[in-house]
This record gives structure tokens, C-alpha cells and sequence, in this order.
């Protein structure tokens, strides 16, 4: 976070979308405060990953009534990703997890040349419900964060995709 916080600080606005750093985000955030510099982070900038982000949230709390239904995320990337479970991943796990009340585990797979793929399963005795999100070209994450820096050009604050893409406020 050393370059994050040191571009905050020289007022140069921050479009950041690497995960692990999240626990030094209070701080970061009262930088960019502080210096009225705009930051806008997220753990995916792919647009159809935040829509699916927020969907995890509002399944969970459709399913949460159903306990014959137990929930997992599967999620599957290339092989030389390092992190495991991805902070896509691991964002809806958060997501659908506040809504259940319950954790949810996750099973990381790395293999061939996938993009990245995250499935949210609600598993039943007779049935299955799926939220899936393939990315077919690592362009989509480029494709997000370019419009990210475009929508946060003249703002000050910080922010996430859910601002971005205007997504309704969480209830």
C-alpha cells in the first residue's frame, strides 16, 4: 500500500484493484481524505463480477430461510494465479455470507489458461441454483478499470464499482 498511500499523498488519483492489502484500507481511506485526492478501489473491476457480487447478496438473503439449501463458491482461474481463494472470491463468500448468517466455503481450482470463472452454488437435495460469471478475455478487467478512472475524473472521495456502476445501496 506504500504506492497507493504515496500517490494519495502527492494528489494523484488512485484507481487500485489488487486484493490483500484491505486490512490497511482505514488508513488509505484517511489519506485520501485528508488530502481530498479521489480513490477508487475494488477486487474486481470487471462489470459483470460486481453485478454478480451484488446478486450473491440478494440470493443469500432469498435462501436464507432455507436451510435444506447449503451454499458454495467455486471458483477457477489459471495456473499461475498465486492467490487462493481469488479476492473475487473471497468478496462474494462476504457478500452472500452476511446475508445467510453463515460462512461459505470456497474451492479454488488453478489450472490451464482460464481467465476466471466464479460460480455461487445453493445446493439442495433436488435441486441447484447457480450464479456463474466466465470471463473470456482478461480485456474485461482492463475494460472496468478504464471506465472506473473515467467516471472518478473531478471527484473526491473514496469509492468502489458498486458507485460506478450505480448499483442500488445495500439493504
Amino acid at each position: 500500500m506504500a504506492n497507493v498511500s504515496a500517490c494519495l499523498r502527492e494528489r494523484v488519483p488512485v484507481v487500485v484493484g489488487t486484493t490483500g492489502w484491505y486490512d490497511s484500507l482505514q488508513e488509505v481511506t484517511h489519506i485520501a481524505t485528508e488530502t481530498g485526492t479521489p480513490l477508487l478501489w475494488s477486487p474486481n473491476f470487471s462489470l459483470g463480477v460486481n453485478v454478480l457480487i451484488e446478486l450473491a447478496r440478494y440470493a443469500a438473503r432469498m435462501m436464507s430461510t432455507l436451510e435444506e439449501f447449503d451454499a458454495h463458491i467455486v471458483e477457477t482461474h489459471h495456473s499461475k494465479k498465486k492467490d487462493a481463494p481469488s479476492g473475487t472470491a473471497i468478496a462474494i463468500a462476504k457478500a452472500a455470507s452476511d446475508a445467510l448468517e453463515r460462512p461459505i466455503p470456497t474451492t479454488s481450482v488453478r489450472t490451464g489458461s482460464v481467465p476466471g470463472t466464479h460460480e455461487l452454488i445453493f445446493d439442495g437435495m433436488f435441486e441447484q441454483l447457480s450464479l456463474i460469471h466466465q470471463a473470456r478475455d482478461r480485456r474485461v478487467f482492463a475494460e472496468g478499470a478504464l471506465k472506473a478512472a473515467d467516471w472518478l475524473v473531478g471527484r473526491t472521495g473514496v469509492f468502489t464499482m458498486r458507485d460506478v456502476l450505480e448499483l442500488p445501496a445495500r439493504s
